[in-house]
């Protein structure tokens, strides 16, 4: 949490400074680059995980250990030849298309065509990592994994920084440092990967037999998330084709302050995941439907205040960040909507890891499908007619419909309507005091002069919407007090 939360400021930090260096067009071009990344990591959220999970099962099994170095170096012919293919056709893309790609007015079309080639280069080394950062989590070297990934971003990012302030000022000057980290990260991974699973006994050696016995799992998985991940960042690409770059970059600067709360979402996620899978593994239902009723208010309680506030204070906020107020006025619009739409995503997290703890991957894989269908000729109608503000509007419809859909499945699945009124009543509730609380000091703000002490306003409220709505959830109020109760127990008894 400490390794995500300290890149996620650093990110905010050096967006900003970018923008000044490098300028605006250039900044869509990082944009491109966060979006590919985001879809170049379907493998690495569906495969990794996936053997993450195997190999700390197996680490269990003392007899089982030395099988872990096969499964590594299966996966790792499997995951670099994916990883190449993927390079290679998207690089023929960029040869086909070269810079007719994006619409810059500023940028000659030799350097865009030059910065995305370097760009897929970055991606091809920077993907692998994600398996090795796994492979450490599976065998228990959590704190080590996270202070490797710390290292090597607060290389990438500050030393991109300095490069565009005292060498070039040349967007393939920021693709070339990344790939110089990328390589120094992949190969230290790897080196500290293979250091453990030697250590555990497994030797490097290539066998299906690994591979058929995670291909279920992961073939799902792999589906899901290519789903998920195409209807995340499928925006921005087609907005690289709709508009100007200039654009792209005021969207992508609005989508990455938006996308900060889920930061919030998924330590929250992973942990209620786990005591999920344990209820459904042993059919305690009743028990199960408690904590779902929990997590979601807690997840209820954490992102809507936030996205509120964001919403309210959009410009003052973006304005305080990146001190341009041309860029705040043409960001301000979507990142309302973003934030909005980024919070009803991550309040639909506890009700996806309910199905997934109950291995039941086939309603998610159809709801998946058909929200893909739908949303892109939405996104292609709205982005055509409203530029950014209608791409923006289309994942706060996608948000909304997505968090009630799984609403739905949920109560269907436990047989229990009141549940779904329920959950749903408590969302309504905690966004109607965010907002009673956000809008009165929203019209008090505007009587101020100073940005800095409007943002301050927005902070009390956020902590006010946070207490209050905290208070009308009676269920997570003692879901937390029981767990607060049970951490201090295990502290004094560590057997």
């Amino acid at each position: 949490m400490l390794s995500s939360a300290w890149l996620a400021v650093l990110s905010l930090i050096l967006a900003p400074v970018y923008v000044h260096l490098l300028g605006i067009e250039s900044y869509g071009l990082i944009g491109l680059y966060t979006a590919a990344l985001a879809i170049g990591g379907i493998l690495d959220v569906a495969l990794s995980a996936t053997v993450s999970r195997e190999i700390a099962w197996i680490l269990a099994r003392p007899a089982e250990r030395p099988k872990i170095g096969a499964l590594l170096f299966s996966v790792e012919v499997i995951y670099g030849f994916a990883v190449f293919l993927i390079a290679l056709s998207l690089l023929a893309g960029v040869e086909f298309f070269g810079a007719a790609w994006v619409h810059a007015s500023t940028l000659p079309h030799e350097q865009i065509k030059g910065a995305l080639a370097l760009m897929l280069l970055s991606l091809m080394i920077q993907l692998p990592s994600g398996l090795y950062t796994a492979s450490l989590i599976g065998l228990h070297k959590q704190a080590r994994s996270a202070s490797i990934l710390a290292g090597f971003g607060t290389m990438r990012g500050v030393g991109a920084a300095l490069i565009a302030w005292g060498v070039s000022d040349d967007i393939r000057a920021f693709f070339l440092w990344h790939i110089v980290v990328g390589v120094l990260q992949i190969i230290w991974l790897r080196w500290q990967t293979w250091s453990y699973v030697r250590t555990a006994g497994g030797r490097a050696r290539f066998a299906i037999e690994p591979l058929m016995s995670i291909r279920h799992a992961a073939g799902a998985m792999f589906l899901i998330t290519a789903m998920g991940m195409v209807l995340s960042q499928m925006d921005k690409i087609v907005l690289s084709f709709l508009v100007s770059l200039e654009s792209l970059g005021h969207y992508t600067l609005a989508w990455g302050l938006a996308a900060g709360l889920s930061i919030l979402a998924t330590p929250v996620a992973q942990g209620f995941g786990a005591r999920f899978s344990t209820l459904a593994s042993g059919g305690n239902y009743l028990e199960l439907e408690k904590k779902i009723d929990i997590a979601s208010q807690f997840m209820y309680v954490l992102m809507i205040p936030p996205a509120v506030m964001i919403s309210f204070f959009a410009e003052t906020i973006m304005l305080v960040w990146v001190r341009d107020s041309s860029i705040a006025s043409a960001s301000a619009a979507p990142l309302s909507l973003l934030a909005l739409g980024t919070a009803l995503v991550g309040c639909v997290y506890p009700l996806l890891n309910a199905l997934y703890a109950k291995k039941q991957f086939k309603p998610v894989l159809i709801i998946q499908f058909v929200f893909l269908l739908f949303f892109f000729p939405l996104l292609l109608l709205l982005a055509g007619a409203k530029g950014i503000q209608g791409a923006a509007l289309c994942w706060l419809i996608y948000g909304a419909l997505l968090f009630v859909t799984y609403l739905v499945l949920t109560a269907i699945r436990h047989g229990n309507p009141g549940f779904f009124a329920k959950l749903l009543k408590n969302l309504i509730s905690v966004t109607l005091i965010s907002v009673a609380i956000g809008w009165p000091i929203k019209h008090f703000s505007g009587q101020l002069s100073s940005h800095v002490a409007m943002l301050g306003l927005a902070g009390f409220a956020l902590v006010g919407g946070w207490l209050l709505s905290a208070s009308i959830c009676p269920d997570l109020q003692r879901g937390l007090g029981e767990t607060v109760k049970a951490v201090r127990i295990s502290m004094r008894n560590p057997q």
